[in-house]
C-alpha cells in the first residue's frame, strides 16, 4: 500500500517539472516577441541605442530640454528625406517605443477599431481610474464607445462652434502675449484654463 510519504517525492517532481515548463514557455515567448520586435524595428530611424539602457543615456532629463532634443531628432530624420516613412524608433531601456511623425499614419491608427489593445502603462493607470473607454479593450471598449459616440456627433458639436472659436481666440491672445515677452513659459495652465472655459 502506498503512503503519503511514498507519493510525496513523485508529486513534488510533477509540480517542479510543471513549474519549470511554464517558466521555459514564458521565457521562450518573451524571446520570440523580442526577436520579432527587433526584426520589425531594425530598419526604422532613431537615436543611438545601447544594450539594456536603449537611448536613455542620450536623452536630456529636463523636460524642456528633452522637448527640444526630440524636436531636433525628428526634424533631422524627416529633413534627410521628405518621402521617408516618418516613423521614429527608440528604446527606453528594454522597452521599444515607436512614434508616428506623419498625420496620415496617426489617422490610420486613430480610426482603427482593431488596434485598441493598450500597452502595459495603461494597466498602471487603470488601477486609479478603472476600466473605462480610455483603458478598456475588446468588447468592453466597443460597448463603451457605442454609448459615448453620439455625444460627440458632429451635429451636436456644431452648436458649440462659437464657444470653441471665442475661447480659442482668447487662448491664442494669452499665449501670444507670453510669447512676445521672450521668456520660457509652461503652457499647461493656459491649456487647462481654455479647456475649462470651453466646458463651462
Amino acid at each position: 500500500m502506498w503512503t503519503l510519504h511514498d507519493l510525496l517525492p513523485a508529486a513534488l517532481l510533477v509540480i517542479v517539472t510543471a513549474a519549470l515548463y511554464r517558466v521555459r514557455e514564458v521565457l521562450l515567448n518573451s524571446i520570440v516577441l523580442t526577436a520579432r520586435s527587433l526584426y520589425h524595428l531594425w530598419n526604422l530611424n532613431g537615436p543611438t541605442n545601447y544594450p539594456l539602457v536603449g537611448c536613455v543615456l542620450e536623452l536630456k532629463w529636463d523636460i524642456t530640454e528633452l522637448t527640444f532634443q526630440l524636436e531636433t531628432i525628428i526634424r533631422g530624420i524627416i529633413g534627410k528625406d521628405p518621402n521617408q516613412l516618418g516613423i521614429l524608433k527608440f528604446w527606453l531601456g528594454p522597452v521599444p517605443v515607436v512614434a508616428l511623425l506623419r498625420a496620415r499614419h496617426v489617422k490610420i491608427l486613430l480610426e482603427s477599431n482593431t488596434n485598441i489593445t493598450k500597452p502595459w502603462p495603461y494597466d498602471i493607470i487603470s488601477e486609479w481610474i478603472g476600466r473605462g473607454l480610455l483603458t478598456s479593450t475588446s468588447k468592453k471598449w466597443h460597448s463603451r464607445r457605442k454609448i459615448i459616440t453620439p455625444t460627440f456627433h458632429f451635429s451636436i458639436l456644431k452648436g458649440y462652434r462659437d464657444v470653441f472659436v471665442t475661447q480659442g481666440r482668447i487662448f491664442v491672445d494669452q499665449v501670444e502675449a507670453v510669447a512676445d515677452s521672450g521668456r520660457e513659459t509652461d503652457l499647461f495652465p493656459f491649456i487647462k484654463r481654455c479647456a475649462l472655459d470651453i466646458i463651462c
